[in-house]
């Protein structure tokens, strides 16, 4: 317990929560980044999306197909 396989990986599950945590903060909150763009459910699934893809670019078919 305490733990979850990221990639094949053992990570800390309080590290995911924590980060989990935060992205809800700043949606909840409307934090504006050094882009112009406001933090919102559609772009964090949309920079999530690309950060699966270039995962998936770099590890082929051993890579996760979708996101949860």
């Amino acid at each position: 317990m305490g733990a979850v396989a990221i990639l094949g990986l053992m990570g800390d599950a309080a590290t995911a929560g924590i980060s989990r945590a935060q992205i809800w903060q700043w949606v909840n909150a409307g934090v504006v980044l050094d882009t112009g763009e406001t933090v919102t459910p559609e772009l964090v699934r949309k920079v999530a999306a690309e950060d699966l893809a270039a995962i998936r670019a770099e590890l082929g078919d051993e890579a996760p197909r979708e996101l949860p």
